[in-house]
């Protein structure tokens, strides 16, 4: 969906890349672009570190198999079973 903005814009920019062209020459504008863009790069790769979440330490392992006390292991029931009694599975 074109909008008037967006021709503007792209006219604008068009016209803006040409002049600059025409003005200071096409490696100069490049040169200039390129480093727009490693700017760029390195500010929003600096943003997302920054925003990203802290990342927790590993568990150490010389603990051994013992949960942590804020955790809790899920159990199999009991159940009460008699001497005659056969339980399956259905």
């Amino acid at each position: 969906m074109e909008t008037l903005a967006r021709q503007v814009g792209e006219t604008l920019v068009a016209r803006g890349t040409a002049a600059a062209i025409s003005r200071w020459g096409i490696w100069r504008v490049a040169g200039w672009l390129g480093v727009a863009a490693l700017v760029a790069y390195y500010l929003g790769s600096r943003y997302r570190a920054h925003q990203a979440a802290p990342q927790l330490p590993a568990p150490d392992a010389g603990k051994g198999t013992v949960p942590p006390p804020d955790q809790e292991r899920r159990r199999v029931p009991e159940f009460e079973t008699h001497q005659d009694e056969i339980r399956t599975l259905h």
